[in-house]
């Protein structure tokens, strides 16, 4: 994004040559870091819970009294 703002407003010229192989290498880099995050099983438990992990949600709010407040363990 910031390589596209400054060619395009402010006028920069971007290296040729010799700079393009790290600064693609950069970018696969970069690609290969989203994609690969982007499939892991902790983002896709996240957004898609099961059922054991919304009862552990569930079940704090199910000790609270009539009053809303939280049961005391003394008796």
């Amino acid at each position: 994004m910031s390589f596209c703002l400054g060619v395009t407003i402010y006028g920069e010229h971007p290296r040729a040559g010799f700079w393009l192989v790290p600064a693609l290498l950069g970018l696969g880099v970069l690609l290969y870091g989203i994609f690969g995050l982007s499939r892991t099983q902790c983002l896709a438990q996240c957004l898609d819970p099961g059922e054991d992990e919304l009862d552990a949600i569930v079940q704090p709010a199910e000790r609270l009294d009539e009053k809303g407040r939280a049961g005391s363990s003394l008796g």
